[in-house]
């Protein structure tokens, strides 16, 4: 990798200051070349529902509306990815360098980031919801 190369993982969780953190980005290091990859840690499940999971009726009620839910947030997650890549490409960061990672929580969300950090990043971007 040159000197003007850089990695960057940008993590991102669907709100407007993950986005602001991509625009950052494209606007302040479109000269740069870049290999980017936005990450998106998907929750597993509201932790209320993780407190209720001891219960044999609740779950059985549940695991419909669980798998229902589950699906909803992948597609909501992908929909930001996409949507987060193409700011990144309209600002001239060459698509084959924009990658994307969708995974569920392993550890937790934090963690996992900090995981994926350690592969070779010059920098991570974590712009969260407060």
């Amino acid at each position: 990798m040159s000197l003007t190369e850089k990695k960057l993982l940008i993590a991102v969780d669907g709100s407007a200051q993950s986005l602001h953190a991509v625009r950052y980005v494209a606007e302040n290091f479109a000269r740069v070349k870049l290999e980017v990859n936005l990450m998106y840690v998907m929750p597993t499940a509201p932790e209320t529902f993780w407190d209720l999971e001891k219960d044999a009726f609740f779950m059985e009620k549940m695991k419909g509306r669980y798998a229902q839910w589950k699906r909803e947030a992948r597609r909501l997650a992908q929909g930001f990815l996409n949507n987060a890549r193409n700011v990144l490409v309209r600002a001239n960061v060459r698509e084959q360098q924009v990658g994307v990672l969708l995974q569920e929580r392993k550890v937790g969300i934090a963690r996992d980031i900090i995981e994926e950090g350690k592969k070779g990043y010059d920098a991570v971007s974590w712009g969260e919801k407060v």
